[in-house]
């Protein structure tokens, strides 16, 4: 990068001529729930979503005639109105969708607040934000009269956060990129990412168990701050514990819920997983039966910790204790 390169200085001079804009139109975007709600007509990944984009072309269409070519396709979240075949070897792809909702803390997640400056509100790092600032860059490129060897294309999708199904129609219906980048949240560039696993733990039936319902979570990428479960005893044979609180149920029984702090699970760090803290109750009252019991001792184990080194050490046991019975007959 040579930083004498005169265009960097019309770089800076275009984002300080358009810094109150750009703060502007990502708070009218961050303005829009879109948490993926029920299909609806027009909208495959409900209300929410849809608003969000039809947001995001409005603020695309006020940046000046013939700034975006549009081009709405029906899976990528509208109904599609035009839909040529796209010859565009790279292409930027932000996506305004929004997991869904945790707690909003001090202050409503819709409302872009300035502090310490910081920007904070819902997407404003993810992803909401920076497809505001793709679609400035496009402006820059468009009014300084840029250059370019290949066609530049910003796609607004509306399924990112939980299936990515606005991809897959993408990907069956138009030749794929040669090359594309997603702005996502951290400066400079990441070039990997850490691989998921989502599986089921499915236990067997419990026959009279004292467990009616248990619920908790809300997407696989996020870790939950809030879950209940309801039991079929009174709170006076519960151990109070850290981060659960006791509701009276209907016929005796007892709501047991669980506060933790939410955060991404790629950076699971110094969250509290709800889930965690009802499990850990259960077990320390011992009001459970052993089926119950122990589904509860695996989740106890899922949750010990974020590195997965409690898992690790239980697999190797298990492995070991295989190993000696295999050898000698030995019981573990």
């Amino acid at each position: 990068m040579n930083v004498n390169d005169p265009r960097w200085a019309s770089i800076d001079a275009f984002v300080e001529e358009n810094r109150d804009n750009i703060l502007r139109d990502i708070t009218r975007l961050v303005a829009v729930p879109s948490v993926e709600g029920a299909p609806e007509p027009g909208a495959p990944f409900g209300p929410g979503p849809k608003a969000a984009l039809a947001k995001a072309l409005e603020i695309a269409d006020e940046l000046g005639p013939g700034h975006l070519q549009r081009r709405q396709l029906h899976r990528l979240g509208r109904d599609r109105q035009d839909c040529r075949r796209p010859e565009v070897p790279w292409r930027p792809s932000p996506t305004p969708t929004l997991c869904p909702r945790a707690t909003a803390g001090d202050a409503d997640p819709y409302t872009v607040r300035v502090r310490d400056g910081w920007l904070l509100g819902r997407g404003v790092a993810d992803d909401k934000g920076p497809s505001i600032l793709c679609l400035y860059a496009l402006k820059y490129l468009k009014d300084s009269g840029a250059a370019l060897k290949y066609p530049v294309r910003a796609l607004l999708g509306a399924n990112e956060e939980t299936n990515m199904h606005d991809v897959d129609y993408y990907a069956e219906h138009y030749p794929m990129p040669a090359f594309c980048f997603t702005p996502d949240a951290e400066f400079p560039v990441c070039n990997g990412e850490k691989g998921g696993f989502n599986g089921e733990l499915v236990s067997p039936k419990f026959e009279n168990g004292i467990i009616t319902a248990f619920e908790g979570g809300v997407a696989h990428n996020a870790v939950p701050d809030r879950a209940s479960c309801t039991v079929q005893v009174g709170a006076g044979a519960l151990v109070q514990t850290e981060g659960v609180t006791f509701e009276a149920g209907e016929g005796g029984a007892t709501v047991i819920r669980g506060w933790g702090k939410s955060g991404h699970a790629a950076m699971p760090e110094g969250t509290v997983n709800a889930i965690s803290l009802i499990v850990n109750c259960l077990l320390k009252s011992g009001v459970c039966t052993p089926q119950e019991e122990a589904y509860l001792n695996v989740l106890h184990t899922l949750h010990a910790d974020t590195d997965g080194s409690a898992v690790t050490a239980t697999a190797f046991n298990v492995s070991l204790n295989v190993i000696l019975c295999d050898k000698g007959g030995v019981q573990p």
